[in-house]
C-alpha cells in the first residue's frame, strides 16, 4: 500500500533550508592517497586516543564518559554553540542570558526562532546540526524504554538485563521529569482536564512513564521531558561539564567530518571540513587509537560511505572530490538498509464544553508574569509543548505482532484538542537510505512509513476504538475530519485513516541504518553492519554508537534509548581494552602530544564563565552545578 509522502512537522521549514603501500596500517597514512581526491589535505600534529564524530546525544555520552577514564578524546561537531550554557549567543528577546535552545516552551517553535544553520541541509530528513544535535531542537519527550524494546530484537548483550547497569548510571545523571516548575505546579492544564476524562473515561489509568516505564497499554500521563533545573536538559547539561575542562579533552565546533581514514582493516584517522573549506587529517593514537561515529542515523551511512563502506552501489556515487580507499579496500556492508522510523497522524476533536487555548505568542513573546515566574524557575515556558501523552497496544490481525502507539496531545486553538499519533515498538516498514544523484546529500529511497498490512492496521485497530469512545452518548469529545468538520458517526476506521492520512508526518526517530547484530553483513544474507561492541564489521577500530545500529524502534520517542544504549556502547568499547566505566585503569595517561583547546577560532566553544558575567545569576547557577556534577563523578569514581 501506498501512502502520502510523509513529511517531519517542521518540513516545509527544513525543505526549504535544503533548497537553499607497505607500512603498519595502524600507523598514519598519506591523506592524499588512493582515489578522487582535488583538494591539498593539511594533517594535524595532535592525536587522540579517540575521535567521535558528532556531538549529538549519542556522541556527548560516548565523549564523556571515555574521557573520564583519563583517555584523550577529540569530539567533532558539524555545527556550532547551542544552550547558553556551551556559549550560544542567539538569545530570546526577553532575556539576554538563554537561547531559545534553552527555554522548553519554545521548543515547538525553534524552527522559526533561530538561524537556518541549526538545521542539516544534505539529510534526508529534518536533523540537528548544532551542538547537541538533534537533542537540541527537538520536542523534548523523553521516554524511559520498555524491557520489550530491547528484549524483542536487540542481539544477546543488548537485553533489557544487559543493559541495567548502563540504563542506571544514565538516569541517575539524567532523569528528566514530569513536573519541571520549580513551584510544584503544572501551567496551562485545560486540555489535559479534558483529555485524562476522556480516556479514564474508557478504561485508560494514570501512570508516571518515568517510574513505571514497562506499563505501555491504556495509559495516559503527565509528559515525561528531558528538562533540567527548569531548562532543555540532556548531556549538555549532564554530561559535557564534568569534562569540558579536563586537559584530556577538546570539542571542536564548526567542523565535519567527512571520512574515515583507513588502510585496509585499519582506520588511521579521520578527514575534516573546517569552517572555512579547508580539510585536515587528523589522526588517532597509533595501534590503540579508535574513531567512534555518532553523527546520526541519516549521517553516519553517508560518513561509511564516503570511507568505501556500505554497498558497492553507494560507493559508486561517492563524489570525485572524496578520497576513496582503493577498490580493494571496499567493504560490502548493508549500511543504509532497513531504515525505520516513527509515522504520525494528527487527529483533532472538539470538545463539548468551552476550552481555552493559548495563543503562540504566549511562548515566543511572553507576557511580564510569565517572564518573572520564569526568572524563578517557574511557569509555562518550563514546561514542553505537550499536555498529556498515553500509550495503548495492538495486534495486527495479517501478522499477529503486537505494536504500540503513541499519543501526544496539546490544544492548539479554542475549544479543540489535537492528538498527533505514533505506530512506534512493532511497525514493521522500512526503506534505504541512499545517496542522491550527487553523492552529497543522503535520501530514501521510498517512504518507510505505513508500508505494512500489519503497521496499517494498527492505526485501524486504534482508529476503530476511538471512533466509538467519540461517539458514546456521554462522550465529552466529537471526532473531527481533517478539514476540522465533524466525522459522520457511521464513519469507517479505514475510511477515518484515508481522510487523516494527509496529515501524516515524520517521527524524526531513524534507525536501523548501520544496524548491530551477531550476522556479518558480509556474509550471505548477513544483515549487520556493526558486531555487539558496535564494531564495524571488518574495521579493527571504528565504532557507530547513534540510532543508526539500533536494530528496532522503541515505543516512544528515541531520544532517552539512544543515549542508554551510548552507555551501554561504551561499556563494551572500554571492555575491548580491559577496562570499566566504574573502574578505569588508573595508570591511563593522555596522549604526550595532547593540546589545549585553542583560545580563539571558529571551531572552539567559548566556557560558559567567559559568557556570563562573574557573580551573576547565570555564572552562579553554572558553577554551582558543576561542582555538584564533579562531586557526583568523584563519588563514582571511587567507589
Amino acid at each position: 500500500m501506498t501512502t502520502a509522502g510523509a513529511k517531519s512537522a517542521d518540513y516545509e521549514t527544513w525543505a526549504a533550508l535544503a533548497e537553499t603501500g607497505s607500512h603498519d596500517p595502524s600507523e598514519p597514512t598519506d591523506p592524499n592517497t588512493g582515489t578522487n581526491t582535488t583538494t591539498p589535505i593539511t594533517t594535524s600534529n595532535t592525536t587522540y586516543d579517540y575521535i567521535i564524530a558528532g556531538a549529538g546525544p549519542a556522541g556527548l555520552v560516548a565523549a564523556g564518559r571515555l574521557a573520564e577514564t583519563g583517555a584523550s578524546v577529540l569530539l567533532i561537531e558539524r555545527g556550532g554553540a547551542s544552550l547558553s550554557s556551551t556559549g550560544g549567543t542567539e538569545v530570546v528577546a526577553w532575556n539576554s542570558s538563554v537561547t531559545p535552545y534553552d527555554v522548553p516552551g519554545m521548543a515547538y517553535y525553534l524552527s522559526s526562532s533561530v538561524d537556518a544553520s541549526t538545521y542539516c541541509t544534505d539529510t534526508a530528513s529534518q536533523a540537528g546540526c548544532i551542538l547537541g544535535g538533534s537533542g537540541t531542537i527537538n520536542a523534548l519527550m523523553f521516554v524511559k524504554p520498555q524491557d520489550a524494546d530491547f528484549n524483542d530484537k536487540w542481539p544477546v548483550g543488548w537485553k533489557s538485563e544487559d543493559v541495567r547497569g548502563a540504563s542506571d548510571r544514565f538516569f541517575a545523571r539524567n532523569p528528566g521529569t514530569e513536573l519541571a516548575s520549580a513551584d510544584g505546579k503544572y501551567y496551562d492544564q485545560g486540555a489535559f482536564g479534558v483529555l485524562s476524562t476522556f480516556f479514564a473515561a474508557n478504561g485508560f489509568k494514570p501512570v508516571s512513564s518515568l517510574e513505571e516505564p514497562n506499563r505501555k497499554t491504556d495509559v495516559f500521563a503527565h509528559p515525561p521531558m528531558n528538562v533540567h533545573e527548569h531548562m532543555r536538559g540532556g548531556p549538555l547539561k549532564t554530561y559535557l561539564p564534568l569534562v569540558e575542562n579536563m586537559d584530556n579533552f577538546e570539542l571542536t565546533l564548526n567542523t565535519k567530518v567527512i571520512r574515515a581514514v583507513r588502510n585496509a582493516t585499519w582506520v588511521s584517522g579521520v578527514e575534516v571540513e573546517k569552517h572555512d573549506g579547508s580539510h585536515e587529517i587528523i589522526n588517532v593514537t597509533p595501534r590503540t587509537g579508535k574513531v567512534i561515529l555518532a553523527a546520526g542515523a541519516l549521517s553516519t551511512p553517508r560518513i561509511l560511505f564516503y570511507s568505501g563502506i556500505g554497498p558497492s552501489t553507494q560507493i559508486q556515487t561517492v563524489p570525485s572530490t572524496v578520497t576513496l580507499p582503493a577498490k580493494g579496500q571496499w567493504i560490502e556492508l548493508p549500511v543504509g538498509e532497513g531504515v525505520m522510523d516513527h509515522p504520525i497522524i494528527s487527529i483533532t476533536l472538539g470538545t463539548k464544553s468551552s476550552l481555552s487555548a493559548l495563543e503562540s505568542t504566549a511562548y515566543t513573546s511572553p507576557d511580564n508574569a510569565t517572564i518573572a515566574l520564569w526568572n524563578q524557575g517557574s511557569g509555562l515556558l518550563t514546561q514542553s509543548g505537550q499536555r498529556l501523552n498515553f500509550w495503548t497496544s495492538v495486534k495486527s490481525p495479517a501478522d499477529g505482532q503486537t505494536r504500540f502507539l503513541q499519543g501526544t496531545c496539546n490544544s492548539p486553538s479554542a475549544d479543540t484538542v489535537k492528538i498527533k499519533l505514533y505506530v512506534t515498538h512493532g511497525l514493521t516498514s522500512s526503506t534505504n537510505l541512499v545517496l542522491d544523484s550527487t553523492g552529497r546529500n543522503t535520501v530514501f529511497s521510498g517512504s518507510p512509513y505505513v508500508q505494512t498490512q500489519g503497521d496499517l492496521e494498527a492505526y485501524e485497530g486504534f482508529l476503530d476504538r476511538l471512533i466509538k469512545m467519540a461517539n458514546q452518548p456521554d462522550s465529552i469529545l466529537m471526532l473531527q475530519l481533517s478539514d476540522g468538520s465533524e466525522a459522520p458517526a457511521n464513519i469507517t476506521a479505514a475510511e477515518l485513516f484515508a481522510d487523516l492520512n494527509s496529515t501524516l508526518t515524520s517521527g524524526s526517530h531513524f534507525v536501523h541504518s548501520a544496524k548491530m547484530g551477531p550476522d556479518d553483513g558480509r556474509q550471505s544474507n548477513g544483515t549487520s553492519v556493526v558486531d555487539m561492541n558496535t564494531k564495524v564489521y571488518g574495521i579493527d577500530n571504528l565504532f557507530v554508537v547513534d540510532a543508526s545500529m539500533h536494530p528496532d524502534l522503541p515505543t516512544g520517542n528515541t531520544q532517552a534509548i539512544v543515549m542508554v544504549a551510548a552507555e551501554r556502547a561504551v561499556e563494551r568499547i572500554l571492555a575491548l581494552d580491559g577496562l570499566r566505566i566504574n573502574n578505569s585503569n588508573p595508570n591511563l595517561r593522555p596522549s604526550r602530544n595532547l593540546r589545549k583547546s585553542p583560545r580563539s577560532g571558529q571551531g572552539y566553544v567559548p566556557k560558559p564563565w567567559m559568557t556570563a558575567a562573574k557573580g551573576s545569576p547565570r555564572h552562579q547557577a553554572y558553577t554551582r552545578g558543576l561542582y555538584e556534577h564533579k562531586a557526583d563523578m568523584r563519588d563514582m569514581y571511587s567507589s
